[in-house]
Formats: C-alpha cells, sequence, structure tokens
C-alpha cells in the first residue's frame, strides 16, 4: 500500500514538473516569435474574456505556422525537396527580401500612392524578422588570438543597417503623403492617345522617357494643372527621394564592392582584354596621353541612350578591367614594374565604368554583380545588398513618377509647349 501511495505521489510531481518544462518551452517559443517581429504582444488582465482569449490563440497559431514556414524556406535553401540542392542561405534571404519587396511595394513602383496599412504592417514585421539575424552577427574587438575574445557587432552591419531602416522609415513616411492627391491615373489602353490630349476638365500626358514603357499609366491632371501648393509638394518630396536614393545606391555599391569575385567569373574571361572591347578602343585607351576622358570614349560608341546597350558596354568594360588587374598582380609578384601598363588600363576602364553609371543611375546589375550576389555567402552582406537595393530602386522610381506627373502639370499650364 505504501508502494502505491509513494508511486502516485512520484507520478503527480512529474506531472507538475512537465507542466512546468511545457509553460517554459511555451514561453520561450512565444519570445522567439517576438524577437522576430512576427508576434504583436497585446496586453490582457486575468478578467479577458474567452473570445478575446481564443482571438489571441488563434493568431498565435497563424503566427507560429507562418514563422515555421519562413524559417524551413530560408533553412532549406528555397529547395522544397529536402535534399541539399538549394541556394546558400545568404542567397535565399536576399531573394527574400527581394520577393517581400515586389509583393509589398510592386503597384508603388508605377504610380503615387499610399501604401494601405496592413501591408506597412506586413512589410515592417517581414523585414524586421529577415534583417534581424544581423544581431547575432559579431566581429572580436581585438586581432590578438585569446580564449575568450571580446566581441562586438560587426562594423559593416552597425554602420549600414541603421542608416537603411532610418531611409527605410523616411520613404514610408513619405508615400503616406499620397492620399487624396489632385492628380491620378487612367491606363493607356483607355485613352485615344498616349501622346497627350484633353477630355473636358482632365488633361493627360506620357513622359517622353517614358515611350517604351508601356506598362506605366498616364498620369492625369486638372485641365488647369496642380494647385502651387501640391507643386511645391511634390517638387521638395522628390529632393528628398532623390538623396534618399543616393544614399542607399552608395551603401549598395561598397557593399557590392566589399563582396569577394567569384572565381567561376574570373575563370570564364578571356585572357586578352581587346577581344572585349575591339581594337578600336583598346588602341585609344592605350595610346591615348595621361588626360583620358571617359566621356570621349563613350561617345565614339554611340550609345543613343539605350540602357541595353549600355549594360552591355558596361559588362565588357568590367571585364576588362579585371583581365588588366589580374595581369598587373602577376607582375607584381614577379617584381615586374608596379605602374604597368596594365594598371594604367585597369583604372581608365574603371573610371569609364563609372562614368557610364553615372550616365546611367538605374542601370541594371552588370554580369559580376549578379555573380556576386548569387554566390555570396556572407549573411550580413546579402542582407545589407538586398535591403540598400530595394530601397534605392523604389526611391528612384518615386522620383520618376513624380517627373511623370510633374511634366503634364507643366503641359497643363503651358499647352503651347505640347
Amino acid at each position: 500500500m505504501d508502494k502505491d501511495q509513494n508511486y502516485d505521489k512520484e507520478t503527480k510531481n512529474y506531472d507538475e514538473e512537465t507542466k512546468n518544462y511545457d509553460e517554459e518551452i511555451n514561453s520561450s517559443a512565444l519570445s522567439s516569435l517576438d524577437s522576430f517581429g512576427i508576434l504583436q504582444r497585446t496586453s490582457t488582465d486575468s478578467s479577458s474574456s474567452p473570445d478575446h482569449r481564443h482571438l489571441l490563440e488563434s493568431s498565435t497559431r497563424s503566427d507560429m505556422q507562418l514563422f515555421k514556414s519562413r524559417i524551413s524556406k530560408l533553412l532549406l535553401g528555397e529547395d522544397m525537396s529536402g535534399c541539399g540542392k538549394g541556394v546558400t542561405t545568404a542567397l535565399a534571404i536576399s531573394n527574400s527580401i527581394t520577393n517581400l519587396f515586389v509583393n509589398i511595394y510592386g503597384e508603388l513602383m508605377v504610380r503615387l500612392e499610399s501604401l494601405p496599412y496592413e501591408k506597412k504592417l506586413m512589410w515592417n514585421q517581414e523585414i524586421d524578422c529577415l534583417v534581424s539575424v544581423c544581431d547575432y552577427i559579431f566581429e572580436p574587438i581585438s586581432t590578438e588570438p585569446t580564449d575568450h575574445p571580446q566581441m562586438r557587432p560587426r562594423s559593416d552591419i552597425a554602420n549600414n543597417l541603421p542608416a537603411l531602416k532610418k531611409l527605410d522609415n523616411m520613404l514610408q513616411t513619405m508615400i503616406e503623403g499620397f492620399q487624396a492627391t489632385e492628380f491620378w491615373y487612367l491606363e493607356k489602353q483607355k485613352l485615344p492617345t498616349s501622346k497627350g490630349g484633353a477630355m473636358g476638365s482632365i488633361r493627360w500626358a506620357s513622359n517622353p522617357k517614358n515611350v517604351d514603357k508601356w506598362w506605366l499609366p498616364l498620369p492625369c491632371v486638372p485641365s488647369n494643372g496642380l494647385s502651387e501648393k501640391t507643386t511645391e509638394n511634390l517638387i521638395r518630396t522628390r529632393k528628398c527621394a532623390d538623396q534618399i536614393y543616393k544614399a542607399a545606391h552608395t551603401i549598395n555599391s561598397i557593399v557590392l564592392s566589399e563582396m569577394e569575385v567569384p572565381q567561376i567569373y574570373t575563370a570564364s574571361l578571356h585572357k586578352n582584354a581587346r577581344k572585349y572591347l575591339g581594337d578600336g578602343v583598346y588602341r585609344y585607351m592605350k595610346s591615348t596621353n595621361e588626360d583620358f576622358f571617359p566621356e570621349n570614349l563613350l561617345k565614339s560608341l554611340d550609345l543613343d541612350s539605350s540602357e541595353h546597350k549600355a549594360l552591355e558596354v558596361a559588362d565588357l568594360f568590367e571585364a576588362s578591367m579585371y583581365i588588366w588587374r589580374r595581369k598587373a598582380s602577376v607582375r607584381n609578384e614577379m617584381n615586374i614594374d608596379v605602374e604597368s601598363k596594365n594598371t594604367l588600363l585597369a583604372n581608365r576602364a574603371e573610371n569609364t565604368l563609372k562614368y557610364l553609371k553615372h550616365l546611367y543611375p538605374q542601370l541594371s546589375q552588370t554580369t559580376l554583380d549578379i555573380s556576386k550576389i548569387q554566390y555570396n555567402t556572407d549573411i550580413g552582406q546579402a542582407i545589407l545588398e538586398s535591403y540598400s537595393r530595394v530601397l534605392e530602386s523604389f526611391a528612384f522610381n518615386v522620383t520618376a513618377r513624380i517627373d511623370d506627373v510633374l511634366y503634364i502639370d507643366g503641359l497643363s499650364k503651358n499647352p503651347h509647349k505640347a
């Protein structure tokens, strides 16, 4: 009898310990969810209604499933078969940030509108979750080896991530101003002409810069144009968006430049840069005196303001630059003239590439940029690159869409310029 009582007592103690353990696990899980920005905690008291508690429990289960789905895709590297054929974690996070941006801000890339509250909340939660990985990336304070090195947040992340979050918040605040605007949009298919026209009190026009961009809707304004206050606000907003674009572009360029050049890219290059540039360009770069002007070289290539051709030329100069740098490094190892001809040509190719990107600020990623992103394994760099890239793209499109509205506003106020 005593044995049975002792057994029952031990069983009861075990059940209580198990219950306490389960509560600790649930508390830990909720804490983890909260750290990923998924749970939005709501303060409740013990007198909460059953319906309210049921709603919270249902919301928690839904958030938990979302959490599991997101983490699973990142761990699997987007390979749902689970066979280990997925992409690297760095690329998976980079793709997640890009896809999230397209899903949330896709429609705002073609028109000036405010972001619905639900989408804004989703963006903030999801992006906080994805970049939270950076909270656990550290570097040693001292380079001297010790048993217990002191750590600090990695310098590139500590410097750039807070800046990107600030730029993100500025963009969100900016587009909130596009509510109940004096301008609106119509699809091109619904209009008799895309060159410009008037219909009653409405005027529309397509910016000449958008001739080939058939997917852009046409901005419309009243026939007498926008009010002075609205025009001033648009100009001020454009200046702000342009500054955000430049800041995000700078961060993205720095991060890309610090990424390792994949071996698969260098292995694919020819040994002779002349095959990329052609005899004429090669002779010009080689024979020109110290006063080398990239703009004169690019004028001779007759780009015709074509971004597609400009991207092809950028790829050629970038490939040539790395060929010449590779040859220069070999000469340096052999103690042959540090300031060699190859070093000079590499610097000129780099300057030409920089000037070309200045002429085409929204130039697509070069083959090297794409290769770096694809084969990069540094998670911190992947987050900084993708986050800055989507902010840069959005800020640039805001300035472009404001230009479209200001263009038709100018035609409305000065009809003789149409």
